[in-house]
């Protein structure tokens, strides 16, 4: 179920990317981006239908969450015009400490709380 989904948001991701960047609509698009992104995850954990339901939530997820990670850099750079080199060192590392924080504090809350915690906190 995970590579046709994943397949299928790239596929929508590409032509959103290219008509935000022709309209200089990056900016906005983030704001809705991330929202999508919530929507998804709350899909994934309440879905009706057990396999549509669940296939349709991940995929709306996996839209949202490649254009978002996608777009942040090219927003990153051109916002941050003379510092460029700086901002992109700031954003990675602090990708790079959410990744390793989150499966920390994913895994302490899956551990203690169970996995329906981890849903609920992201």
């Amino acid at each position: 179920m995970y590579l046709p989904v994943l397949l299928g948001s790239f596929v929508l991701m590409v032509p959103a990317i290219i008509v935000g960047e022709k309209r200089g609509q990056m900016k906005a698009g983030v704001h809705l981006r991330g929202g999508a992104d919530a929507a998804g995850t709350v899909g994934i954990r309440v879905r009706h239908r057990p396999f549509l339901g669940h296939r349709g939530a991940l995929f709306f997820y996996f839209v949202a969450f490649n254009l978002l990670e996608a777009s942040l850099p090219s927003l990153i750079s051109k916002l941050a015009q003379c510092r460029q080199g700086t901002a992109m060192g700031v954003y990675n590392t602090a990708q790079a400490l959410g990744l390793f924080f989150g499966g920390v504090f994913g895994g302490w809350l899956a551990q203690h709380h169970g996995f329906q915690a981890v849903f609920i906190f992201a």
